[in-house]
């Protein structure tokens, strides 16, 4: 106890015998930490629990530790290739498998990426141009690719037009103006084709003097049929008014 109290006084009273004093007891660790096992698992175990609870009752010392770890993390990241890749791995597998097992983690990111997702998409004109082109490819592979998902598609696309149909009146009356102008072209391409028929088959097979007088005489009186000028290569169209 008297050499304690002793060695304890010239501890405190003897800053150049406390800083021997320190070093030897540096190497005398370092030295029993790589030489015993025993002592060196009981050294961390201790150090831990010390360490845990300081951390859990010391506000001050927590933030002050999350800090510099974190400080320290990026600037290793940061600096070394491999210890980022095997980070980025290891944070791949340790999401996987809380998302698979964790149903509350996996709708709470599905809800914070679309909120993220739909916030940068109103406010990135070029980044929404580029996800509407990318989902404009992605949506055609897959139809020309997957004979259900095209199907799925077809079928969704006629319940949602005819829902909107019965429910949206404007809409309605633009569908069936866009269809009458349709059978309105359609019966006169019809109409059309049916007319060129008749004129071929009663003018018969043209011959190259027929060909070449009618290209002498295009301003001059068209017969009761005529031959359309489409029909008659190297022609040219001419109104007559």
């Amino acid at each position: 106890m008297r050499k304690n109290a002793r060695e304890r006084a010239r501890y405190h009273n003897d800053p150049a015998y406390a800083a021997r004093k320190k070093e030897h007891n540096r190497v005398f660790r370092r030295e029993r930490l790589q030489n015993d096992p025993a002592y060196a698992e009981i050294t961390r175990v201790r150090n831990n629990a010390r360490e845990r609870a300081r951390y859990q009752n010391d506000p001050a010392y927590a933030e002050s530790k999350r800090l510099r770890n974190n400080a320290r993390e990026r600037a290793r990241y940061h600096n070394d290739p491999a210890y980022a890749a095997r980070k980025k791995e290891y944070n791949r597998v340790f999401r996987r498998d809380r998302l698979q097992n964790d149903p509350a983690y996996a709708e709470s990111t599905r809800v914070h990426n679309n909120a993220r997702e739909k916030a940068r998409y109103q406010n990135d004109p070029a980044y929404a141009e580029r996800k509407k082109e990318r989902n404009r490819v992605r949506k055609r592979v897959r139809l020309q690719n997957d004979p259900a998902y095209a199907q799925r598609v077809r079928e969704l696309d006629r319940e949602r037009k005819r829902a909107r149909y019965q429910n949206d009146p404007a809409y309605a009356q633009r569908e069936r103006e866009r269809k009458r102008k349709y059978q309105r072209k359609s019966r006169l391409r019809k109409s059309v084709k049916e007319s060129t028929k008749r004129s071929a088959t009663t003018m018969g097979p043209i011959s190259q003097s027929a060909r070449e007088s009618a290209k002498e005489n295009a301003t001059g009186i068209l017969p009761l049929n005529p031959v359309p000028w489409h029909h008659i290569p190297d022609t040219v169209k001419i109104t007559i008014f």
